[in-house]
């Protein structure tokens, strides 16, 4: 897999990047405040694409740049995250215009994302305290993270499955009298499908009772005109029922 992660994929995604400047190269802007929006949306444009094509890529957006500020990324609650960045290609690509500037008004477009991105920022400086001020519920149910220890050679040993299950359950130490909802790690247990986890309820039932649930990533099975396809699935359990599946997704 090394070639395909290093080099392969590497220089697909590079293309995206090529495409942008070959498409701009296409179009002959009369000015340079034209040439900056339509950069801007010709990257905008591929970034989106490259985000989506083949289930999607939308890796090192450019508003991810500001990942380490909360209070502008709120705005993506009413723009979207490819609106905003969108924005931010615009904005980084601006002072350009003060070099090439042939109007007064160009640098007021400057000015302009300037503005826009202060009034970003006291958008989510006044949308965090609005949120801090909303009255807290109380659950009773406590989240368990659990972080295993576990080998990943059990996955090419042929390491029943079992063990790992009460490996698990000995790490997650549950308490019969807290109400406490399990995350266990995607794809932890070896060889067992969404439906047959429902089938090692007996391992469950002495640990667990009706105060926990599980959730967890399993793979799924759907068939269709005769064939069958198989998806990464969320599952929640519920011990009420000796490991009854509520959900998945």
């Amino acid at each position: 897999m090394i070639p395909l992660t290093i080099v392969l994929i590497p220089s697909f995604l590079a293309i995206f990047y090529g495409l942008v400047s070959y498409f701009f190269s296409l179009f002959k802007p009369k000015n340079n405040l034209s040439s900056i929006f339509l950069f801007s949306l010709i990257f905008g444009v591929l970034e989106f694409i490259r985000g989506s094509i083949f289930t999607g890529f939308p890796w090192n957006l450019i508003a991810f740049s500001f990942s380490n500020q909360l209070e502008i990324l709120s705005i993506t609650s009413v723009i979207g995250t490819y609106g905003f960045n969108l924005l931010c290609i615009c904005f980084y690509s601006s002072p350009a215009i003060i070099f090439l500037q042939d109007k007064k008004i160009d640098v007021g477009i400057f000015i302009f994302f300037l503005f826009l991105f202060s009034f970003f920022y006291s958008f989510g400086y006044f949308y965090e305290k609005k949120f801090h001020k909303i009255p807290k519920e109380d659950y009773e149910y406590k989240l368990r993270v659990i972080g295993s220890n576990i080998q990943l050679d059990r996955f090419y040993s042929n390491i029943d499955s079992i063990s790992v299950i009460k490996d698990l359950i000995k790490i997650s130490k549950p308490d019969p009298q807290e109400k406490i909802i399990f995350l266990w790690p995607e794809g932890i247990l070896p060889d067992i499908s969404q439906d047959e986890l429902i089938d090692y309820n007996w391992i469950f039932k002495d640990s667990f009772n009706e105060n926990h649930l599980l959730i967890i990533g399993t793979n799924s099975e759907i068939e269709r005109n005769g064939s069958k396809d198989f998806y990464n699935s969320v599952e929640l359990f519920s011990f009420l029922f000796l490991l009854k599946m509520i959900d998945n997704c």
